[in-house]
């Protein structure tokens, strides 16, 4: 599975935000374990440059040493921006025009990103109205992130084939 890092979801992270990194954490930890792949535009790595939170050093220096870290310890692959996402996302941008909303063109990029790269998901704590108006400019699956426990194998039933359960296992998110 490969996931679309929307940078809120990595200022979570950086923020450390309670909440949302009980979510955010097993999915990183499964990207750890090659289970999973997270990728992201390079242009997130402008959108965390500053971080503004209590929780986090106080000096620049120190901010800056613990978001250069993160970098290199979190397991998300950059994404150049060049011209066909430019391109991409301009494109996007028309397009939201037209169904009459505003699209911004750093939101733009991302999600044309996340296209080019022919992710299964993109995460973002977007509200909702909005992940709603990504999904159906883009056709992709717009939503926060959700970390899923594997299905587990159909066992064969002793009256025949093996059966899927009759009731979900996951419930699908809304």
């Amino acid at each position: 599975m490969k996931l679309y890092w929307d940078s809120c979801v990595l200022l979570a992270y950086l923020k450390g935000e309670a909440e949302r990194l009980s979510k955010i954490e097993p999915i990183l930890d499964d990207a750890h374990d090659g289970k999973i792949e997270i990728v992201t535009s390079t242009i997130s790595i402008t959108e965390v440059a500053y971080v503004k939170d209590a929780a986090l050093p106080a000096s620049d220096a120190e901010l800056d040493k613990k978001i250069e870290e993160f970098w290199h310890s979190v397991p998300v692959r950059l994404v150049e921006f060049f011209d066909l996402i430019a391109q991409d996302a301009a494109q996007l941008v028309r397009n939201a025009n037209r169904r009459s909303f505003r699209l911004r063109p750093m939101d733009a990029i991302h999600l044309a990103t996340a296209q080019r790269m022919g992710v299964d998901e993109f995460n973002t704590y977007e509200a909702p109205a909005k992940r709603k108006k990504w999904a159906g400019l883009t056709g992709l699956l717009v939503q926060e992130p959700d970390p899923r426990q594997p299905q587990l194998p159909m066992i064969p039933d002793a009256n025949g084939p093996a059966q899927p359960p009759a009731q979900p296992l996951i419930s699908p998110q809304p």
